[in-house]
């Protein structure tokens, strides 16, 4: 437990949200703010930005885009169209350049960001058709994901995306679907469980991507399996599941 002696490092001020300071003071426009934060970028732009803005004006959002701050709608039009060209038809792109390259194609949190972001501006039809194609390309038989650098913390993640999309955009095409693919992943994380059911029951793996070296056993991605699992459970037994109606009738 810290003392309340010890000095406030740069770990405690990155707590806090540096934009919130600016929002308050009435003395400088938001464009001015924002400019002193985040200067424009400068160089190529990754897409074409007369398509950007051509597909700002077209797409739609429920709720509306629209707050009383200009460049916050932009930011979150911009973000959605993003989305939009960087998959090509369902199959994910973690980015533009480099990144378009087919290794990182599998990259969770591309898919875990997507869904949140989509479903949370209504757009849930795109994201049912891109989680579906996700789970069943990238999410091997043995539950294991078909990627060079996944963690523990993204396994969880994943089943607790399956379960944000049921809330927010209903079962229907997708879930029946993906349900095949994603009990395996379920499978696996119950059986690093049973392992470490001898020790002190927790997992054992790489933090990320980038530390995948250091193994060990971390709080975060523990607590995201947790999450996951308990999530995946009242996912699984809401009411009208086709997946389990259909389970049980096939034992009737």
């Amino acid at each position: 437990m810290l003392s309340a002696s010890v000095p406030k490092g740069q770990w405690f001020i990155s707590r806090e949200d540096p934009v919130l300071h600016f929002l308050s003071g009435k003395s400088v426009s938001w464009e001015e703010k924002l400019n002193q934060l985040f200067p424009r970028l400068q160089g190529q732009p990754a897409f074409d930005p007369e398509e950007v803005v051509y597909r700002q004006d077209k797409g739609e959002t429920s709720p509306p885009g629209q707050t009383p701050y200009l460049y916050l709608n932009l930011a979150i039009k911009t973000g959605l169209v993003f989305i939009y060209l960087t998959f090509q038809g369902g199959h994910p792109r973690y980015g533009a350049k480099h990144y378009t390259e087919e290794q990182h194609a599998a990259f969770p949190p591309t898919i875990i960001a997507t869904v949140d972001a989509l479903t949370a501006w209504g757009l849930s039809d795109k994201a049912k058709r891109f989680f579906r194609y996700w789970v069943t390309h990238f999410i091997r038989k043995d539950g294991t994901i078909d990627y060079y650098g996944p963690s523990l913390s993204e396994d969880g993640q994943i089943l607790h995306t399956a379960a944000l999309l049921l809330e927010r955009a209903g079962p229907e095409n997708w879930w029946a679907e993906s349900y095949p693919s994603l009990q395996p992943l379920v499978n696996y994380l119950i059986s690093l469980r049973q392992q470490a059911e001898n020790e002190d029951r927790l997992l054992t793996g790489g933090p990320e991507d980038n530390e995948k070296e250091k193994v060990g056993k971390y709080f975060h991605y523990n607590a995201w399996v947790s999450r996951g699992l308990y999530r995946w459970v009242l996912a699984y037994q809401a009411p009208g599941n086709p997946v389990k109606e259909s389970t049980r009738n096939s034992h009737c």
